[in-house]
């Protein structure tokens, strides 16, 4: 019965140093992934770096490309910005000098009108006046074209009394 109990044991022993064994494997097995895994992720976390600098040294580029284009389009936008006001002072002036010029003219034209109604009251004066007085000479010319229609009536009949008279005469001087 040692003998047996002794086998037991053996046995007993063997299966665990068999089970240590594969316990012992899957240890290795697992830290030999463990360190494959970290391994990689060692590898995975410097090409993430890597990546990760060379994007920060392309935003860097961008940024400084950005920056530069800013920087030249101000100063293209102010010099835009210069001469836009540049012009408009220029054309602030022109308007200034022509408003000026229309005042003058303005005023050239008011005192021309007003000698032109000043001429237009005058000559009006005169064509009623003119008028008036060809009124006058009208009156009087009918008036005289009245009497010398009498006076021609006047004659014709005293040319008739006188023929008729003339006529009597030798009638009667007979």
């Amino acid at each position: 019965m040692r003998l047996s109990v002794a086998s037991q044991e053996l046995n007993s022993v063997k299966a665990s140093a068999q089970q240590a064994q594969r316990e012992r494997e899957q240890a290795k097995s697992a830290i030999a992934t463990k360190e494959k895994l970290e391994k990689t992720r060692t590898e995975d976390i410097d090409q993430i770096w890597k990546q990760s600098r060379q994007r920060d040294e392309q935003l860097t580029t961008l940024l400084q490309e950005t920056e530069a284009r800013h920087a030249q389009c101000r100063t293209e936008l102010r010099q835009m910005l210069e001469a836009e006001i540049q012009v408009c002072n220029k054309m602030k002036e022109e308007c200034k000098r022509l408003t000026e010029q229309l005042e003058d003219s303005t005023d050239k034209s008011r005192a021309k009108v007003q000698d032109a109604n000043k001429e237009y009251c005058k000559l009006k004066k005169e064509l009623n006046e003119s008028l008036a007085q060809k009124r006058t000479l009208e009156e009087q010319n009918s008036k005289k074209d009245k009497h010398i229609h009498e006076l021609q009536s006047r004659l014709k009949q005293n040319d008739e009394n006188t023929r008729k008279c003339v006529s009597c005469l030798p009638h009667e001087i007979t």
